[in-house]
């Protein structure tokens, strides 16, 4: 077995005005950024004019001709069953489609308590072993992720699912958490292999908390980076968690949220001059049923589809009408969104994966899915892009 050797960064660094939060494990091997090479039932949004399809835009590299690049087939249901069906789903993924990057979001229920404070909870604690099985059978190059805490213990929580992750994948695998000191509290950020994807620059994103201040009154800001992957896509990816609860506040703070991402893509050009953007994260898109007259779930997102589009960017459609469960009922409250003009976003639909695709969406009766108690109640949303830089 090969010998390990773990290293835990936890500081602060200034980047371009902001600080960052950088946790980082490293297992063996070279260093993360020389490995990854050179530099729902609701219709379809229309396409846009400006980003081709996927299978109709031109070919990278010495021959011409087209990028046939298709969706690869959805991970086995049997990885959410139990920890032990999950190591052996691990053994016989889906192969991915060549020529694919493969990015997610994850709201992974207060890591590692499984409920607030700073003690784990009696039921819900999560299971690190079948988490980072779980993450290593998405087969994801980089996972944005929410609901982290950074108390000691989860601190060491985090060093020990990076340990699992290598062990389970090969990788070297890192993540980057926003500084926010509230450390019993909920905190986003990117996980990423650095083995397959290079991180060229990294940041938060103050303009998401919709209170003006980044880590006001315990919501978050954004956690960000700009990233190249080995076949030559390179975008910036921030981590976002907006606003939950059904009352007109929690709506109008959401919004506030949404109107900061013109801001965000402003701000990001000043990192590296790249207009392809992807901003993914839990969205709590649940409705106002507060509200006179009330606003469903279904409403909201295409309040928010609309505003996309007005200012330049768009959703991407998941396959299931659910990520989430709340009293046996699922909603669809984490998305992707991507800038318009980005020509590597997918035109097919984001996977949703775990116990929401294997159960449906349907109503669940009874006890909860294993998985709903032991790793989350969202489940993960992957979405896959042509990895060459086509723009």
């Amino acid at each position: 077995m090969r010998r390990l050797l773990r290293v835990l960064v936890f500081g602060f660094v200034a980047t371009a005005g902001c600080r960052e939060a950088t946790l980082t494990a490293t297992v063996g091997g070279p260093p993360a950024a020389s490995a990854a090479g050179p530099a729902s039932s609701r219709s379809s949004r229309p396409e846009s004019r400006r980003s081709p399809r996927l299978a109709d835009a031109p070919a990278t590299g010495a021959s011409s001709g087209v990028l046939s690049v298709r969706p690869s087939q959805p991970p086995s249901a049997e990885a959410w069953q139990s920890p032990e069906q999950c190591q052996r789903a691990l053994r016989f993924r889906p192969a991915r489609q060549p020529g694919v990057a493969r990015v997610g979001t994850w709201n992974i229920r207060w890591f590692p308590d499984g409920g607030p404070g700073k003690t784990p909870h009696a039921t819900r604690a999560t299971d690190l072993a079948w988490l980072a099985c779980a993450i290593a059978t998405l087969d994801v190059d980089l996972l944005a992720v929410q609901e982290f805490k950074t108390h000691a213990r989860a601190r060491a929580a985090t060093r020990e699912l990076l340990g699992l992750l290598d062990r389970f994948t090969g990788g070297a695998w890192q993540i980057e958490l926003d500084d926010c000191p509230n450390v019993a509290g909920q905190h986003v950020g990117l996980l990423y292999d650095g083995r397959r994807v290079q991180r060229l620059s990294g940041r938060r994103f103050d303009a998401l908390n919709p209170h003006g201040e980044a880590c006001k009154n315990q919501l978050r800001p954004g956690q960000g980076g700009y990233f190249r992957f080995p076949g030559g896509l390179d975008l910036h990816v921030v981590s976002v968690h907006l606003k939950s609860g059904t009352q007109r506040r929690s709506l109008d703070l959401r919004r506030r949220t949404l109107d900061a991402f013109p801001e965000v893509r402003r701000s990001v050009r000043s990192d590296a001059p790249d207009d392809d953007l992807l901003i993914l994260g839990d969205f709590n898109t649940m409705g106002c049923s507060a509200c006179t007259p009330s606003i469903s779930a279904a409403e909201e997102i295409d309040s928010v589809d609309r505003y996309l589009e007005s200012v330049g960017f768009r959703r991407v459609e998941p396959d299931r009408d659910c990520s989430e469960y709340y009293r046996g009922r699922g909603g669809l409250l984490d998305h992707l969104v991507v800038s318009e003009s980005m020509a590597e976003a997918p035109r097919w639909k984001a996977r949703v994966a775990g116990y929401c695709r294997a159960d449906a969406c349907s109503a669940v009766h009874g006890a909860m899915p294993p998985a709903y108690e032991r790793l989350s109640d969202h489940c993960p949303l992957v979405a896959e892009f042509v990895d060459r830089d086509l723009d």
